[in-house]
């Protein structure tokens, strides 16, 4: 399933022919990342998309099956860190899941508040080691990590979604919308652009549920 069914499945929904454009090519790649991003806050358990959500209340780790929704943003990563900086402000991670030593030498990294550090330190049994290291927020994707001389972690972390974009052109005899231009199709799976298309439909105004929108995108998917 491409951006162009989800527009083809609000067009149908609207009672337009699927040839017409309920709305203008702008909109519709302006509403399609809005709702992708959308989809995405409510799969990790951003409880600020609960308010007024049909949805039920999702998160990582919930059910397997949102896993599994929230796959192709699940990133794996070797990094670098320097002096005891972790810096992933380029890899602008929406949600991380762990921060692993790279070599592990004991248990892992042990959270604490940056106030934790001095008594850590100061006490002979908790002090940080290479077996048993620390790590703290420092800024926004900034974390410090001691000891320092870690020098590599593996960061299993979420990714945002990539924004749809594409381009609708007419041909020049039937005057019909031709989807066409440099696209960049939406990560997710068809069910979960099936939701995509739920929520622009919802958001428009129109009364249906989840249920009416799949059997339009069948209908499209059987007509291709």
């Amino acid at each position: 399933m491409t951006n162009w069914d989800i527009i083809k499945i609000v067009n149908m929904l609207v009672n337009r022919e699927v040839n017409d454009m309920a709305f203008s090519a702008d909109e519709y790649q302006t509403m399609i990342n809005a709702q992708s991003l959308k989809l995405f806050k409510v799969k990790l358990g951003n409880p600020e998309e609960y308010r007024g959500s049909p949805n039920a209340q999702q998160g990582v780790g919930f059910s397997k099956k949102i896993d599994r929704d929230l796959n192709p943003f699940l990133v794996h990563s070797r990094i670098a860190v320097s002096s005891g900086v972790l810096n992933l402000v380029s890899e602008n991670p929406a949600y991380i899941n762990a921060i692993i030593p790279d070599p592990q030498m004991g248990r892992g990294l042990d959270e604490i508040n940056p106030d934790e550090l001095g008594d850590r330190l100061n006490n002979p049994i908790t002090r940080p080691t290479l077996s048993d290291p620390v790590i703290y927020s420092s800024g926004v994707n900034v974390s410090t990590i001691v000891p320092s001389s870690i020098t590599f972690v593996y960061v299993n972390y979420y990714k945002y979604p990539a924004s749809a974009s594409f381009s609708i052109t007419y041909h020049p005899t039937t005057l019909l919308p031709l989807y066409s231009g440099t696209c960049v199709e939406l990560e997710w799976s068809d069910v979960n652009k099936i939701d995509i298309a739920y929520f622009i439909a919802r958001d428009a105004g129109l009364n249906v549920g989840r249920q009416d929108v799949v059997s339009v995108a069948n209908q499209i998917v059987h007509d291709k």
